[in-house]
């Protein structure tokens, strides 16, 4: 039977629309190429603007942003313009102890006009390589992670202007969020939470302001219910061993943990989960209600260092006081403020002042004191 004109030009469009058809982020993490990455401000004085934001809304005790204020820009990305985008910097210590202004930066596309995306996606960050000069460990570590099935983030690379200044090379990294989710996950209305402070699961109480200084919801804001994270840390604090052990796979990805621990150990990891209890997050699958580890953050892993950095002054955040310092004030520093060794130990590792008291501090302690 001869199949009319009309049945073949409709078959024809709908091949032209699914050759034409791109997911989400398929264009900007497109790896054959460096891409080029031009922002445009109306104000002279925008890095000034960029910073004072970051240095004032920095919660010190809780390491984070604290509403975060964007500036509003214009994007030129491979020569395609996208006006009225946000843009802030970002990070901790990949912000206080880079020596210059290649600050790691945070787009939030719809931020100043609702529903905008790029590329078909709402955020997006670029990392200034801290700790990582060849830009290639978070490349790296994520190709490992997706060769065994473990879902993270995409990279690409790109240089960046501000202003048409040459600012740097940057790694382009994708958001985690419910874009990201809804790529990798068979429902994406679940709850996908970051951890923020350093935190080892233990049980701390029933509400959710007893965990959101450790986890920050990302999806699903305004309900702000953290009851399926809260089961999920009573499982693993709380139960005996016989519950535990026939009962934590029904609500937590064991076997995708499992890996991602593995590969942790192999990339030398030091930044991570393991040895610190922070870079991480976690989503709750509605379709099945399990938890799901996605690894986070791995510009340090591969033997990165952060020797050699010094904390770079910026506004209220480095304390002259010691009695300032983060790790005596929330307790993490077993040492009082007045102990000789504890003042030597944060004058070369800042972070042991900032941060919170780390198995390097203490090791550096007692080698300091052992002399």
């Amino acid at each position: 039977m001869r199949k009319s004109k009309y049945y073949k030009i409709i078959i024809g469009m709908i091949g032209y629309l699914s050759l034409g058809a791109q997911s989400p982020g398929e264009k900007l993490f497109d790896t054959s190429y460096v891409h080029e990455i031009y922002v445009y401000f109306e104000q002279d004085d925008f890095w000034d603007e960029l910073t004072e934001n970051y240095v004032t809304e920095f919660d010190i005790e809780k390491q984070k942003l604290i509403d975060a204020t964007y500036l509003m820009c214009d994007v030129v990305i491979d020569g395609v313009r996208y006006d009225s985008v946000g843009i802030r910097q970002k990070g901790v210590a990949s912000n206080q102890f880079y020596p210059s202004d290649k600050k790691p930066l945070k787009f939030d596309v719809n931020e100043f006009v609702k529903g905008k995306k790029i590329d078909g996606l709402k955020k997006f960050n670029l990392a200034n390589g801290f700790g990582d000069p060849s830009i290639q460990r978070d490349f790296i570590g994520y190709e490992v992670f997706r060769s065994r099935g473990i879902p993270v983030p995409r990279v690409s690379y790109t240089k960046v202007f501000l202003n048409d200044e040459f600012w740097g090379i940057y790694a382009i990294i994708e958001q985690i969020d419910k874009t990201f989710v809804g790529q990798r996950f068979s429902d994406n209305d679940g709850n996908l939470y970051k951890s923020t402070l350093a935190y080892n699961h233990t049980y701390e109480g029933d509400s959710a302001s007893d965990y959101n200084t450790f986890y920050d919801l990302k999806t699903n804001e305004e309900e702000n219910d953290y009851g399926d994270f809260i089961d999920l840390i009573k499982m693993i604090d709380l139960s005996d061993d016989e519950t535990f052990r026939d009962s934590i796979d029904k609500i937590f990805d064991v076997e995708s943990y499992l890996k991602i621990v593995g590969i942790d150990v192999v990339l030398d990891n030091w930044d991570g989960h393991l040895n610190r209890g922070r870079n991480s997050y976690i989503y709750n699958n509605p379709d099945d209600d399990r938890h799901y580890w996605i690894p986070w953050d791995y510009n340090l892993c591969m033997g990165a260092s952060t020797s050699g950095f010094e904390r770079v002054e910026i506004g209220n955040i480095n304390p002259d006081d010691l009695n300032n310092c983060n790790t005596i004030k929330n307790g993490t520093s077993p040492y009082p403020v007045d102990d000789p060794v504890f003042a030597k130990v944060v004058e070369e590792i800042e972070f042991c002042c900032i941060g919170t008291w780390e198995d390097f501090c203490q090791e550096r302690y007692d080698e300091i004191a052992l002399g």
